[in-house]
């Protein structure tokens, strides 16, 4: 089994020292923590996640972005179900749980679904996370493809297709996914664009980068160089002197912002391109790829958003670029 994976779990949480929390933490701590430490896979709810941003955009974040879903309906919670209706909608793979003696409503009530309790002896042998377990690897064996109610594959694509294509990648932005897409990567992130002016107005993109660093994964950063000579014709508006010298602005200030993060953070780097031409905006960790075209005449929101995964052709393209034009450039 591929190791790096999360999994989300959708939880009733409740105010802290009440019996929803206690009962949510014990099934945490007692069934899904040991299924999951099983399988090498890591675990964590939505109050586990203390990065700046928006609590809603993290929650959506994590249901696309997981490679798993962990549902507890015990209590019939509003908010869990709605959760599970996002993440069955988008073709997620969920396990779902319930407190024996409780009943599944009649939408979901032929899925299968783990029903637990909380005695000891159970808890001792490990039955209900054995059961979890069984169904991980059963996805596992599967590929991690799942099928949603409304047609779409596990990640919004059909399950042949190794790219998933956004028409448009200010459609991606307006669901909260950029920050996640830094937050799951646990070993490298690379970042490609004529000035990233997008993620530097990302509320928390600064101290992302820098908590990674400090995680120990590697970050690269790769602007356009306002002097390149290919800079004018990759503007994306009409080329004049008003556009260039923005466009030329916005570069300066995410250099002095990257420069700022090089000095707080070792373990980050920075270059720009002299040499060369990036085509498109590029966002590659060791979880999964985006890239965004820069087309000549459309805006870049208005450009079309590629997602690829790991072990395509696609990506593997994607890092080859980055690489060839990191090393063509002296380090800043």
């Amino acid at each position: 089994m591929a190791g790096n994976r999360r999994a989300f779990v959708i939880s009733p949480i409740g105010m802290e020292g009440s019996p929803v929390r206690q009962h949510a933490d014990d099934v945490f701590d007692y069934i899904i923590t040991p299924a999951m430490e099983e399988c090498g896979i890591q675990a964590y709810r939505s109050d586990h996640m203390h990065d700046p941003g928006r609590i809603s955009e993290q929650m959506f974040g994590s249901i696309l972005h997981a490679d798993l879903c962990i549902a507890v309906l015990t209590g019939h919670n509003p908010n869990v179900f709605y959760e599970l209706a996002v993440a069955q909608s988008f073709g997620r793979p969920v396990i779902m749980l319930i407190q024996k003696g409780e009943v599944l409503p009649f939408d979901i009530h032929d899925l299968r679904c783990v029903q637990y309790d909380l005695s000891p002896r159970p808890l001792f042998e490990r039955v209900y996370s054995r059961e979890i377990a069984a169904h991980v690897h059963s996805l596992d064996s599967s590929g991690w493809q799942t099928s949603s109610p409304i047609g779409v594959t596990a990640n919004g694509h059909e399950a042949q297709s190794p790219v998933r294509y956004v028409e448009r990648s200010a459609s991606y932005a307006e669901h909260g996914r950029w920050l996640p897409i830094l937050e799951e990567a646990t070993a490298g992130i690379d970042m490609m664009g004529i000035s990233l002016g997008s993620w530097r107005s990302s509320t928390g993109f600064r101290k992302l980068l820098e908590a990674k660093a400090e995680q120990g994964v590697g970050v690269r950063l790769l602007l356009m160089h306002p002097e390149n000579p290919a800079l004018p014709e990759l503007i994306n508006q009409s080329i004049d002197e008003a556009d260039f010298n923005n466009v030329r602005h916005s570069i300066e200030v995410m250099s002095q912002l990257a420069a700022r993060i090089v000095d707080s953070a070792p373990g980050v780097a920075f270059r720009q391109v002299r040499r060369g031409v990036m085509h498109g905006q590029l966002t590659l960790t060791d979880v999964r790829a985006l890239y965004v075209p820069y087309l000549f005449g459309v805006r870049t929101i208005d450009s079309p958003l590629l997602e690829t995964a790991p072990g395509t052709g696609f990506y593997d393209l994607m890092q080859k670029k980055f690489d060839a034009l990191w090393d063509a450039q002296p380090a800043a």
